[in-house]
């Protein structure tokens, strides 16, 4: 009896293959479905060093005397282009499910596939936990609640590391 892999488009913010991002758990990710015998086909996406600048540029920002950061990944802009460089690489593919370990791949992602993604925490709770986000203007607040809302609106599966950041994505 042959046994169906399932294949797995995998989309991210960052490398994956990067033990050091985001505490590990894009690559421990990959690496619990490859070892459950997912096939994990790595879907690129053109903003990578987009994201890269825009983070180097909040790191220089409060050196000027700018108060606000830009939005490293939660602009519609970057979201858009995300999803069409993934709709690019999946559709009419050879592919069963499409994951992130984000929710901003997902937001704006036009596919028949079904779509997934995982994360550690909420837009709103991303920027009550973090104080350098306090004076986040708020046309990029608004665009990232927007963008969060659109992927939980838009996909089939969204999975979170704790029950409380469940609740705060149903509550927000």
């Amino acid at each position: 009896m042959n046994k169906h892999v399932l294949r797995i488009a995998y989309a991210g913010l960052q490398d994956h293959t990067d033990i050091k991002r985001s505490s590990g758990a894009p690559f421990f990710t990959a690496q619990a479905l490859e070892d459950q015998g997912c096939q994990i086909h790595v879907v690129t996406h053109s903003q990578l060093s987009r994201l890269r600048f825009n983070k180097a540029l909040n790191k220089v920002l409060p050196l000027t005397g700018v108060s606000w950061r830009m939005p490293e990944e939660r602009s519609g802009n970057i979201a858009r282009r995300m999803a069409d460089d993934i709709a690019r690489q999946v559709n009419g593919g050879d592919i069963d499910v499409v994951f992130s370990t984000s929710s901003i791949p997902m937001a704006l992602l036009r596919s028949h596939l079904p779509k997934a993604f995982y994360a550690d925490c909420t837009f709103i709770d991303l920027l009550e936990d973090y104080p350098e986000l306090a004076n986040y203007p708020s046309q990029w607040r608004d665009e990232g609640h927007d963008l969060e809302h659109a992927a939980l609106h838009n996909c089939d599966m969204a999975i979170y590391n704790s029950e409380w950041e469940a609740h705060s994505a149903i509550d927000h």
